[in-house]
């Protein structure tokens, strides 16, 4: 997984929110750097999220740890299958520039998020596509987020009907 924030008010307040999601030890390893966190489970199928943190935006340092975050991927050869944006709709634009064949699932966690729905599918035509319709607030995202963490850690298939209906 690829989740990535923005530094403004509201991407920190989300990255603090997501973090909480792997405070257990037993079950995730979290390190950190200067800009980014790598989560990997511990327990289950391997899972690993690379998240960059959400530094200041008024200076764009936030999207230089994006752009470190991706250089170091693209250096071990690693090509995640899930994009998550943890955002405004404004930065939306800078998310979808790591919208690539290899990403399976796209979940825009933004208010309005359905509105690019068109743009995503015309840059990845295969991409399961989760959006918000109102305000995608962390009281959507994070219980999303962690069933869909707990589903790919149990090693069970993606079955979209039972998933919407666990949920």
């Amino acid at each position: 997984e690829l989740v990535l924030f923005y530094g403004d008010e509201d991407g920190k307040s989300s990255f603090n929110s997501f973090m909480s999601l792997f405070k257990d030890k037993k079950q995730w390893d979290v390190n950190t750097n200067d800009s980014w966190v790598t989560i990997t489970s511990l327990q289950g199928q391997p899972l690993k999220i690379f998240a960059n943190l959400p530094l200041n935006n008024e200076d764009d340092k936030d999207v230089a740890a994006q752009e470190a975050l991706t250089q170091y991927l693209q250096q071990q050869s690693i090509r995640p299958s899930i994009l998550i944006h943890r955002g405004h709709s404004y930065h939306l634009p800078m998310t979808l520039k790591y919208l690539d064949p290899s990403v399976k699932l796209a979940i825009l966690g933004s208010c309005g998020g359905y509105k690019n729905m068109k743009k995503i599918m015309e840059l990845n035509s295969s991409v399961h596509i989760i959006a918000s319709k109102q305000v995608g607030s962390m009281a959507v995202n994070d219980p999303l987020l962690r069933h869909l963490n707990d589903y790919l850690v149990d090693g069970k298939n993606l079955d979209w009907v039972n998933f919407w209906n666990e949920l």
